[in-house]
C-alpha cells in the first residue's frame, strides 16, 4: 500500500496530484496500519545493513557502518515502528511538495521520501515478500 502511495506521486507529480484523493489513500493506510500492524517494526539486521550498504556501493569497509546506512536508508539503525514509518514519509511528501510548487525546478530535493521507499522495498524483499 505504501509503495502504491509514492508510486502514484511518482507517476502524476507532473500532471498534478489530485490532493484529496491522495489523502483519503493515507488516512487508509493509516487506518490499515493501526489495525493490522499496530505492532510492527521495520528493524534492520546487521546482516540487512550490511547488504544495504553493500548495494549503495560502498567500498567493502563501510559495509557495516549503521552511519551511512541511516544516512542513506533514512532509517534509524535500532528501527522504527511502521505508524511513524509512514507519518515520516507523509510529512516529507507533504514538505517536498510545497518546495515542488514553489521552487525553480531542480531547486527541490525527493530523496527524504525516495529513500525510504527504496529501503522498504529492499527490506521486504530481503524477508522474502518483494518482487
Amino acid at each position: 500500500m505504501i509503495i502504491d502511495w509514492y508510486d502514484g506521486i511518482d507517476c502524476n507529480l507532473e500532471e498534478g496530484l489530485n490532493m484529496a484523493a491522495l489523502h483519503n489513500q493515507e488516512d487508509k493506510i493509516h487506518d490499515f496500519i493501526k489495525r493490522n500492524l499496530k505492532t510492527y517494526w521495520i528493524k534492520p539486521s546487521p546482516a540487512i545493513i550490511r547488504k544495504w550498504n553493500q548495494e549503495m556501493g560502498f567500498k567493502k569497509e563501510y559495509w557495516d557502518s549503521v552511519e551511512l546506512f541511516q544516512q542513506y536508508s533514512r532509517i534509524p539503525p535500532e528501527g522504527l515502528p511502521m505508524d511513524l514509518f509512514f507519518s515520516i514519509l507523509v510529512g516529507n511528501f507533504a514538505k517536498f511538495h510545497k518546495q515542488y510548487l514553489s521552487e525553480p525546478p531542480g531547486q527541490y530535493n525527493c530523496t527524504e521520501i525516495s529513500m525510504p521507499i527504496k529501503f522498504l522495498k529492499f527490506y521486504l524483499q530481503e524477508l522474502g515478500y518483494g518482487e
